[in-house]
């Protein structure tokens, strides 16, 4: 089948021409193992060493404070499984971990299997209809055996921005109230530092202006490389100050590369691929910025010309390049696959979930009614999206929803 257009960047974007091109060495000419100690060894270390020092500039981290994993997946399973182990290693007998309702299903699931273990406590804050996190709730949550909050700062189904400076804000507060006089005497040295405040910047990375950890006032830092035009098989967990291995138990052992909290080989042509992404985002972000706005207007218009039952499920404070849309009438399966007929791409929500097809656990959690939930459709685009592929999504919105 013919694809006339892709929306569905949300899930994964394809290789820029530019990233591919940086890449090609490393797949025949420049192939060594980066730990082997011959020339084309050290050639492939210098290449991850390069990568890491672009993207830890770009973020205003140290060099050690980046640690490449093969998914933003992995990066959220080494924060939270991590940071648990670590936590119990200094002698926290059941840490408490908070998160939202609304998080990534691999922020979700390993919180809610490490409580099925009886390893940890585990409390969620909601989110209400515009799906964006209840601050009200996190003050009253936070607790002496807290170790982590996690929070996305995008939401990867509706595009709602999360507010991460003012969860930030709450948790720095906690943090503080421990240092003062009358509460010295309830906690240790190796408490102070918690809770961690960890993020899922997957779909932030490229899309909004404030990235940097120390920006948004966050301890750690999930990116994917596949989200911004770069390769698969690269992501980054990214911490604001202290080197990861003083914060984070490793879950994979071996040759100890990645500072010995990632060992394996290290997959240089992507990483290498991962920072030229990060490069060119940096560059053209400004230049993108009216053009999406524009787009996405433009889209939600003309959804509502032709469908006027529609529902919007992206608040106004979300990203442009996510469209979350309900059509009462219609099931999400459906419409993908008149979409599909038309040779539109478009989504239901999260990649992850897709092939399960089940209602949406983020729009859920927003309170919305069952018929919103069951026919939400989430179109999603970027920078190298053409004009064409808007036209041909205008053209299948009318066959599917004008049809006689």
């Amino acid at each position: 089948m013919e694809i006339k257009g892709y929306f569905d960047c949300a899930a994964s974007t394809p290789v820029a021409p530019e990233v591919l091109k940086e890449m090609q060495p490393y797949f025949s000419e420049s192939f060594g193992n980066p730990g082997s100690l011959h020339f084309l060894g050290q050639k492939a270390q210098a290449a991850v060493d390069m990568a890491r020092q672009k993207i830890a500039g770009y973020l205003g981290v140290e060099f050690q404070n980046i640690v490449f994993t093969a998914s933003a997946t992995e990066a959220n399973n080494l924060a939270i499984k991590g940071i648990v182990e670590k936590a119990g290693s200094l002698g926290f007998k059941k840490p408490h971990l908070i998160v939202s309702r609304i998080e990534h299903q691999s922020v979700l699931k390993p919180a809610q299997e490490l409580e099925k273990l009886g390893l940890i406590e585990l409390d969620f804050f909601e989110s209400g209809k515009k799906g964006l996190v209840d601050l009200s709730r996190l003050a009253h949550l936070l607790k002496k055996q807290t170790v982590l909050v996690s929070v996305m700062q995008v939401n990867n189904e509706t595009g709602a921005i999360q507010p991460i400076k003012e969860v930030a804000k709450i948790i720095q507060e906690f943090r503080q109230s421990k240092i003062h006089v009358k509460n010295q005497p309830k906690y240790s040295i190796f408490e102070l530092p918690y809770p961690l405040f960890h993020t899922d910047s997957a779909q932030a990375l490229t899309h909004l202006k404030e990235i940097k950890p120390s920006e948004l006032g966050v301890d750690l830092m999930s990116l994917s490389s596949h989200k911004i035009y770069g390769p698969k098989g690269a992501a980054v967990l990214v911490s604001k100050n202290l080197p990861l291995f003083k914060i984070i138990s490793p879950l994979v052992s071996g040759g100890s590369q990645e500072f010995g909290l990632r060992s394996g080989t290290e997959n240089v042509a992507a990483i290498v691929g991962f920072a030229k992404a990060v490069e060119l985002s940096e560059k053209l972000f400004d230049k993108n910025r009216k053009k999406l706005e524009q787009l996405k207007t433009r889209l939600e218009k003309k959804i509502f010309e032709v469908y006027p039952k529609a529902v919007k499920n992206s608040p106004e404070n979300s990203i442009s390049e996510i469209l979350n849309f309900s059509f009462p009438g219609f099931s999400s399966e459906e419409l993908i696959y008149s979409f599909d007929k038309e040779g539109i791409a478009v989504s239901a929500g999260s990649s992850c979930d897709a092939k399960a097809l089940e209602p949406s656990h983020v729009l859920k959690a927003m309170n919305l009614l069952d018929e919103v939930v069951n026919s939400a459709v989430r179109l999603s685009f970027g920078r190298l999206t053409q004009k064409q592929e808007f036209d041909a999504l205008s053209g299948a919105l009318e066959k599917i929803f004008l049809k006689p």
